[in-house]
């Protein structure tokens, strides 16, 4: 439901006039000159859909309690990686890249 109502967000984006928008096609254009006007427009509204996914997905990994959160994980991999640097008793940084609004949670 989550991902439905952020969709829904990014599509209102696409179709009606405002800054994000227009940000983010002149970014694209920049990016991806090779792509015609049609190509462009496909990839700015799945651009503003994932956008309107990142937003609301944001808005419960603050506001739902840590556990409703972590039950949603399906997949762990390198987990042992970092229950063995922790348990070294040196401490861990951790640098991602940013894919998302996951690294909330940490």
């Amino acid at each position: 439901m989550v991902q439905r109502m952020g969709s829904l967000i990014g599509w209102l984006m696409a179709k009606l006039p405002n800054r994000s928008r227009e940000v983010a096609r002149t970014n694209l254009a920049h990016c991806f000159p090779e792509l015609d006007d049609a190509q462009l427009d496909q990839l700015l509204r799945a651009s503003l859909k994932q956008i309107g996914k990142t937003f609301t997905e944001s808005a419960c990994a603050w506001i739902w309690p840590a556990d409703k959160t972590l039950r949603l994980i399906k997949e762990v991999e390198g987990l042992e990686v970092l229950e063995q640097a922790l348990a070294s008793g040196k401490g861990v940084v951790g640098i991602t890249s940013h894919l998302g609004n996951w690294e909330v949670l940490n």
